[in-house]
């Protein structure tokens, strides 16, 4: 079923049909960095804690080995 169908909730629908117009954005040449707020730093780091403790390799996730 594609994802255009398939009836997830509110939230998440939305977040769906939004999501092709984030990606144009993030793709354009002007783009060359993003600024992450500090909520999304502390989510990044709780995966890579969690990846951690169930004895995976941080570093292989996106955004490597956090450091600090």
């Amino acid at each position: 079923m594609p994802y255009e169908q398939a009836d997830l909730g509110a939230v998440l629908n939305q977040d769906l049909a939004l999501l092709k117009h984030a990606q144009v954005g993030v793709r354009q040449p002007g783009l060359t960095h993003f600024v992450v707020p500090s909520e999304e730093i502390r989510i990044i780091n709780m995966h890579h804690t969690l990846e951690g403790f169930l004895g995976g390799d941080p570093s292989a996730l996106p955004g490597g080995a956090m450091t600090g």
